[in-house]
């Protein structure tokens, strides 16, 4: 997770990492649940070359949305990808 590394270090411990950024959104609160059984759902993408997205829908209602796996690297975190991000999940 974020700081692990630092953390680790503070304990004298080596944990070699490299930077990874990726992008995830969070919605506003969302009354209606996303999700009955599950808290992650990691959907396909709908279009070739397009990485898959994952949602979760949390405790405060918020929906968190992000795209790839945790080997992607994204370095877009302009609005409009994320606008875009949230458009793509939309279509589930």
């Amino acid at each position: 997770g974020v700081d692990n590394t630092l953390l680790a270090e503070m304990t004298g411990v080596n944990i070699p990492q490299q930077d990874s950024p990726g992008v995830v959104i969070r919605t506003s609160p969302i009354s209606k649940p996303l999700f009955s059984t599950v808290s992650v759902v990691y959907a396909p993408p709908l279009e070739s070359g397009r990485p898959e997205i994952h949602l979760r829908h949390c405790l405060d209602g918020t929906a968190m949305i992000g795209e790839g796996s945790q080997e992607s690297l994204a370095r877009d975190d302009t609005q409009a990808h994320a606008d875009e991000l949230l458009a793509r999940a939309m279509e589930y």
